[in-house]
This record gives structure tokens, sequence and C-alpha cells, in this order.
């Protein structure tokens, strides 16, 4: 199995049949979960036990399928994780979301779809070809102070980028693309237009060293 489909109930209601470590935040506040509802679980796991990534015997006892443990383990256990936002302004608004979770020499990628979330393995060469695919070939802004104040009409994509590790301080940066040149603003709010080989440079950084 190269991949799967979860949705946030089900990423939530795997935490408690793996006794996961971590679960990201993130996951937990898209969970339609009913804490009143004692019968929550249950239906999460019949729900589960259907597609297949849980295994029923005669008994009724579950188990993980093997295949699929092996894909969202570090999503439980993994004390290093980094994520992208990208939210699309514009008459077809849209979010696209992927977070990256680390455990040892693995790495699983969750992306935000129709369905919930695709869940698959990961590698830097994956994450570098999700950043190196943003930009336009024919950008070509370079990377310098620029001296503006963003206009929220004009604003056509932001991009949120993240990494943190348990126990440690975070790393965030924003990057806002209006009239179709990229700026980051420093930690002074001093605003700098970002060459395409800096974008992709800052962005591999802080998604694959979380």
């Amino acid at each position: 199995m190269s991949k799967l489909v979860l949705t946030a109930d089900q990423i939530y209601a795997l935490a408690y049949i793996l006794k996961a470590k971590y679960l990201d935040y993130y996951y937990m506040s898209l969970a339609n979960r009913d804490d009143s509802n004692k019968l929550w679980l249950s239906e999460i796991t019949k729900q589960l036990v259907a597609q297949g990534t849980l295994v029923e015997d005669f008994s009724g006892d579950t188990t993980i399928d093997p295949e699929v443990e092996a894909i969202i383990r570090p999503l439980y256990f993994g004390t290093k994780e980094s994520s992208l936002d990208i939210d699309i302004f514009g008459e077809n608004e849209e979010n696209k979301g992927y977070r990256f979770h680390f455990l040892d020499d693995k790495v699983t990628m969750t992306k935000l779809v129709e369905d919930g979330f695709e869940v698959t393995d990961a590698s830097p060469d994956d994450i570098q070809k999700i950043v190196s695919s943003i930009l336009p070939a024919s950008y070509s802004a370079e990377s310098k102070k620029a001296y503006i104040k963003f206009d929220a009409e004009k604003v056509s994509r932001v991009f949120i980028v993240k990494n943190t590790e348990v126990n440690a301080k975070s790393t965030i940066a924003t990057f806002v693309e209006t009239d179709g040149v990229v700026y980051e603003e420093d930690t002074d709010d001093i605003v700098y237009s970002v060459s395409g080989d800096d974008f992709k440079d800052k962005l591999c950084k802080i998604l694959t060293e979380a």
C-alpha cells in the first residue's frame, strides 16, 4: 500500500487505537468527534475496518494492517514535523495543506484533499518537488529590500511554512504573493522580495530540517 485517505475523525480515532504518543492539534481541530457519544470510536472503527485500514478477526478483535501502520506511524510517534499551508485568493479560493511527520529515517506526508487527508510515504526529494512546483518557470524577482504595503485586494497567495519539535522552539515563516512577486517579512517587520531560488531554498530548509 503506497497511500490511503483518512478523514480527520479517522486520524483522531487511530490515535486512540495505536495509543499514540503525539498527535498534531491540527487534525483534532478538524475532527467532528462528539465526546458525549460513547459509540463514536466504535463507529469510526467500523469505517476503518470497511476500508481495510483495520483488520477484524472472527472474535471481533481489530488490529491495524501492517502496511498501513508502516505508513502512518510517524504521524503518531514522531517528535518532529513541518508544514506548508498555501492560501489561494481570488475567484477560486482554496487552501492547500501539507504536513510532514518525521520518525527516525522515515517521513509521512499528509496532503489536504476533498475527502480528508491523503497519507503517503515521503522523502526530501518529494518535498523539494512540491516546493519547486509552486512558482512558475517565468518567475524572475530578485531578493532585495522592498518598500511596499500590501493591498489585500491584490494578494493572490499566502504561504505559511513551519517546523516544530517537541520541547524545542518552532520556526515559522510567512510569504505573501502580490502582483506576481513573493515577499517575506523578517523579524523586524522589514519586507523583502524573494527570488525563485531563495524561495525554494528557504521552504525546503524549513520543511526538511524539522
